[in-house]
C-alpha cells in the first residue's frame, strides 16, 4: 500500500485514524468491481504493524483488512446536511433574520431538497470545480442532495500537516508545515513567528496570499507555532489548533465558503490585534440591517483584483491605515479573513457585506446518508 516502508506505515496510520472517527459516511469506489462503488460506514481496519512485516512484502506493502457497513448505493442513498446554529451572539444589532446561514454543496450534487422555497444558490468556481452555495438556509434545515461516491471529496475542506492530506485526527506535530483549504481560501504558516498566510482562489488560479500577524499588548507575537492539533476534519468542514505558551489559534474552514474563522485564546487579559503584515488601506463595512461596522476590507483591488475581507462578531477599534482589527482588554477574539473575489466588481453573495452576514449566520453541520 506504499512504495516504501515509512510510507506504508504512514497509510496504515491514517486508516486507523479515520476508523478511530467512527464516521456516519464514508464513500467506496472499486475499479475492479463497480457494483460496490457507494456508501459505508468504516467499522475498523486491521493493519500489519511492523516494519519487520513490510520488509517481507516488497518494503512497501502492508497486508491489511477493512471492515465495512454498507449504507447503500448511489441509487439508495442519500445525503443529508444535519444543520444546527443561530444567529452568531454579536455586538453589531445583526439578527437571525438579517444574517445569512449558507451551506456549500460539492461538485456534481443533484435533487437538493430543503425547506427554503426556491432558495438561492451562488455558484463559486474552485480549485475543484463548481461549489453551490445555498444562501439564507433555515437554521434546523436537514436538506437532502445526491452525490455519486466518488465526488465526496470534491472541493472539500481538507487538512495537510507534515506534506501530506490527513484522512482522520491523528498527524505528526509539524507546527511549522500545515495548509487548511476548501479549493476557495487557503491558509498556511507564514514560516516568520506566528503569521500566516491567506490565499484565494480566483476561479482560474490560486492569487497571491495576504500575510497576518497578531499583536498582544501592542506588540507582534514572536517565535513559533509548537503544536498542531486537528479538531475536525471532514469534507463539510475542517478545523485545527496551533498553540505556542499562553496563545491558542484555531482556524476552521467550511465547504463553499470565501472566509476561514479564526479563534484566538489568551490566558490572560491584553489588547489583541490581527492586522496585515504589509500595510493596506482598509474601509469600514457596515452590512444592511447592521448597528456597526462588521468588518473592513482593502479600500483598493489588489494586483489580482480582490480585496481581502478582515471582520469580527465583537466590539472592536478599526485600524484603516494598516488594514487591522483591535479589541480592547480581551482573553478570546473571533474574526473571519476573506476575500472579495473580484474586488469593486464583486458578485452578488460575494460582497465584503454579503460575506460579514454569512460570518455572522452561524451554522454546524454535519451529512448523513438516509435511504431514498
Amino acid at each position: 500500500i506504499g512504495t516504501s516502508v515509512a510510507e506504508a506505515q504512514r497509510i496504515r496510520d491514517e486508516l486507523e485514524s479515520l476508523a478511530a472517527m467512527r464516521h456516519t459516511v464514508i464513500p467506496v469506489t472499486y475499479t475492479t468491481d463497480p457494483t460496490v462503488d457507494g456508501y459505508y460506514q468504516l467499522l475498523g481496519v486491521d493493519v500489519a504493524a511492523s516494519a519487520q512485516e513490510a520488509a517481507l512484502f516488497d518494503g512497501g506493502y502492508l497486508p491489511y483488512r477493512i471492515s465495512l457497513l454498507k449504507l447503500g448505493v448511489e441509487a439508495e442513498v442519500m445525503l443529508q446536511s444535519v444543520l444546527t446554529g443561530t444567529v452568531r451572539s454579536n455586538a453589531h444589532g445583526v439578527d437571525s433574520i438579517e444574517a445569512e446561514p449558507f451551506l456549500g454543496l460539492p461538485p456534481g450534487y443533484y435533487d437538493l431538497e430543503t425547506s427554503v422555497t426556491n432558495p438561492t444558490i451562488l455558484t463559486r468556481t474552485s480549485a475543484d470545480g463548481a461549489v453551490a452555495v445555498v444562501r439564507d438556509v433555515a437554521y434546523t434545515d436537514r436538506p437532502t442532495w445526491g452525490l455519486d461516491p466518488a465526488g465526496w471529496y470534491k472541493a472539500a475542506a481538507t487538512i495537510k500537516v507534515g506534506g501530506y492530506t490527513r484522512a482522520g485526527l491523528a498527524c505528526p506535530n509539524s507546527p511549522t508545515d500545515w495548509e487548511l483549504s476548501n479549493g476557495l481560501i487557503r491558509v498556511t504558516p507564514n514560516g516568520t513567528n506566528l503569521r500566516w498566510d491567506v490565499a484565494t482562489y480566483d476561479g482560474a488560479a490560486w492569487d497571491a496570499a495576504k500575510t497576518w500577524q497578531l499583536e498582544l499588548a501592542g506588540s507582534e507575537i514572536t517565535g513559533a507555532w509548537t503544536s498542531v492539533t486537528i479538531l475536525r476534519n471532514d469534507p463539510e468542514a475542517a478545523a485545527i489548533r496551533l498553540r505556542r505558551r499562553t496563545l491558542t489559534f484555531d482556524f476552521l474552514v467550511r465547504r463553499g465558503s470565501r472566509f476561514v474563522e479564526l479563534t484566538v485564546t489568551y490566558n490572560g487579559t491584553a489588547d489583541m490585534k490581527v492586522v496585515r503584515s504589509t500595510a493596506e488601506a482598509a474601509t469600514s463595512v457596515t452590512p444592511t440591517g447592521a448597528t456597526s461596522a462588521v468588518a473592513i476590507r482593502a479600500t483598493n483591488d489588489d494586483g489580482d483584483g480582490n480585496r481581502y475581507v478582515l471582520g469580527t462578531s465583537l466590539a472592536h477599534t478599526e485600524d484603516l491605515t494598516n488594514g487591522g482589527i483591535t479589541w480592547t482588554s480581551v482573553s478570546t477574539v473571533d474574526a473571519f479573513i476573506g476575500a472579495e473575489v473580484g474586488g469593486s466588481a464583486a458578485a452578488a453573495g460575494d460582497t465584503a457585506a454579503d460575506l460579514a452576514l454569512q460570518y455572522l449566520g452561524y451554522l454546524a453541520e454535519q451529512v448523513v446518508a438516509v435511504r431514498r
